[in-house]
């Protein structure tokens, strides 16, 4: 009888698990879907990207316009959570290096950039530390 009662608990248990188990592999493999896949994914600017342009885009500021044009966009921000708060811009970074503005990517010519990537506000302010509200723009240069 006991274990009739532990077959019948353990079925359930396990049936769950499994379908929490494939849920959670779905969505990271959507996740490395929309990051990495032939285009790049809506965070990453990959070298081939880059080099399809042509001579089209000729800064790291004209890639991301034509390419990825919602990196460059302000975002809202407010402690408050109010309407009518500023817009933040993302911050810019040349190989982990604070740009003054983000119209500072105008002076990074396609030919020196082997990538270009958007990071979040919390990836940002883990990587470089707290005023990065609306996230980062990492360009990383052929070296």
């Amino acid at each position: 009888m006991r274990q009739r009662l532990h077959r019948a608990l353990l079925l359930p248990l396990l049936l769950v698990s499994a379908a929490c188990a494939g849920a959670r592999s779905g969505t990271a493999a959507s996740v490395e879907d929309a990051e990495g896949g032939a285009t790049g994914g809506v965070r990453h600017i990959s070298w081939a990207e880059i080099d399809a342009t042509g001579d089209n885009a000729l800064t790291a500021w004209d890639l991301i316009q034509r390419l990825r044009p919602a990196m460059l966009r302000p975002r809202a921000f407010s402690l408050r959570g109010g309407r009518g708060s500023p817009a933040v811009s993302p911050v810019a970074y040349l190989d982990d290096v604070r740009l003054n503005d983000l119209r500072s990517l105008q002076q990074v010519w396609r030919e020196q950039i082997y990538e270009i990537r958007y990071l979040s506000a919390s990836e940002a302010t883990t990587r470089w530390g707290t005023g990065h509200a609306s996230g980062a723009i990492l360009v990383v240069t052929r070296r």
